[in-house]
């Protein structure tokens, strides 16, 4: 994605799409990370913004030698001019539709994921999206969308940035973990549980989470609940293949934070429960 994410330094936000002919039912994500081709079933994003190269001359832009005569040593750095990615004619178009100048590109972008994201539009359009790209209506209330969509990227896009969900913790009796570390939060693999009627992650031989809110798993993105994802990613593992291994607590070590997955299943479950109450309050499409 050279144009959407050209170097390190380059900051965007795109909407992640399922593709067409996409084996799961129509999901969306919003990023601000360059998106592995994969991270949706056959999946494809659509910017915020795109990165033109810069045109402007540089006279010393792949010289053999620097003004003192000597050997260049460094890659000249290659300058880039952001773009807005939503044309002027779209703009138009909106502002032409909802009789309404206030609208900008980024509330149209905005508008687009909360489209998108409405259990409507994937209930009435679900089918459809599997053999063309999806289509944007213009739905009845414009403000309604772009607002939603603003807050449920907000929430996607700085999920390990949110207040974590009160969830409750119930401990056993320390345990060594892997390979004899004796720690409270190392995960080899975790697995989903039932106790006293309501789902419940049991993290590892320690720890098992409870106080899940039920609605945290009716927040579905690719075929199953982001807690769901969590459970079957982060374990530590092997493959077969390769012989690599999927250390899933690498990550919170080298950061001084052992208990990162633990984190990460707080902030999930504040994230799916905010996503599910946002959805709950749109507005009918209208259209």
């Amino acid at each position: 994605m050279p144009e959407t994410f050209p170097n390190a330094q380059s900051e965007n936000i795109v909407i992640y799409i399922s593709g067409t002919g996409a084996s799961k039912n129509f999901s969306t994500l919003m990023t601000n990370c360059l998106p592995n081709q994969h991270l949706l079933d056959t999946g494809q994003c659509f910017p915020l913004y795109w990165y033109e190269q810069s045109q402007e001359p540089d006279d010393k832009q792949g010289r053999l030698f620097n003004d003192a005569g000597e050997a260049a040593n460094s890659v000249p750095e290659i300058k880039y001019k952001r773009r807005s990615a939503i044309s002027d004619a779209a703009l138009a178009r909106f502002q032409s539709q909802y009789n309404d100048r206030r609208i900008s590109k980024e509330d149209i972008f905005y508008y687009v994921y909360g489209v998108l994201s409405a259990p409507e539009y994937r209930e009435r359009f679900g089918d459809d999206v599997k053999r063309i790209l999806a289509r944007v209506p213009f739905a009845r209330d414009f403000w309604a969308f772009s607002i939603a969509g603003r807050e449920l990227g907000e929430l996607h896009v700085n999920y390990e940035n949110v207040k974590p969900w009160p969830v409750k913790l119930k401990n056993t009796p320390l345990s060594p973990g892997t390979n004899g570390e004796n720690s409270m939060h190392i995960v080899e693999k975790m697995k989903i549980v039932n106790i006293d009627g309501q789902k419940a992650i049991r993290y590892n031989e320690n720890i098992t989470v409870t106080g899940i809110p039920s609605e945290a798993w009716e927040y579905i993105i690719n075929g199953k609940s982001a807690l769901e994802w969590i459970v079957e990613r982060y374990q530590d593992a092997v493959d077969k293949n390769s012989g690599l291994r999927n250390d899933c607590n690498a990550w919170g070590r080298e950061r001084g934070n052992p208990r990162y997955p633990l984190d990460l299943i707080e902030r999930v479950t504040r994230v799916s429960v905010e996503t599910v109450k946002i959805l709950k309050r749109l507005p009918e499409l209208g259209v």
